[in-house]
């Protein structure tokens, strides 16, 4: 294994993140976050990346990101000379624009685990 390529909206969060991250590392193996599941999970992931050690790369997609990504959140992590750091206010740095919501365009899903 040569690069640890890691979802956080798929692979359990932060702290599943941060295992993966951890195990990768002990193998001297740079762990890569993908970005495709929106403007929360791209700011927790540029999070991740800048507190982990063996973070390679953060991968964005620029046409969500310049597009509907900033139809949803107050702020987006900023991408300066090419890299990219997370917004600097509290939590992930933003928060869910007032209508998102209520938005005739939004489909809300949820998703519930019992543990038995």
């Amino acid at each position: 294994l040569s690069l640890l390529i890691l979802d956080i909206g798929w692979c359990g969060g932060l702290t599943e993140a941060r295992r993966c991250a951890a195990l990768a590392g002990a193998y001297l193996t740079p762990v890569a976050a993908h970005d495709c599941n929106g403007p929360v999970v791209l700011s927790a992931s540029v999070h991740f990346c800048q507190a982990t050690p063996n973070a390679y790369v953060q991968e964005i997609v620029r046409a969500f990101y310049y597009g509907w990504y900033g139809e949803i959140v107050t702020e987006l992590p900023p991408i300066v000379d090419g890299a990219i750091s997370a917004p600097e206010g509290p939590g992930l740095g933003m928060e869910l624009l007032p209508d998102f919501k209520v938005r005739e365009s939004t489909i809300s899903k949820t998703t519930r685990y019992q543990m038995t």
